[in-house]
């Protein structure tokens, strides 16, 4: 086993990928599903997206921005 976890990303590596339109679209949806998070363009920046009711998701918001659990 090489460690992968259930969507072939390594369970403690993050791999981005750049993808758009619909297949992108299906892609997000899918990370979403698997309690990734989802970096999504805006006019100026970049925001972090994750399912909100999946506790693991929102803990992997946390950890990537480097912000204490006790400070949303």
């Amino acid at each position: 086993m090489n460690g992968d976890d259930a969507t072939g990303h390594g369970a403690d590596e993050a791999r981005p990928r750049v993808v758009d339109g619909p297949s992108g679209t299906r892609l997000a949806a899918a990370a979403l599903r698997a309690g990734d998070i989802v970096a999504i363009p805006t006019e100026t920046v970049y925001g972090l997206a994750a399912d909100a009711t999946n506790e693991h998701a929102i803990a992997k918001i946390f950890a990537v921005k480097g912000r204490p659990t006790n400070h949303p």
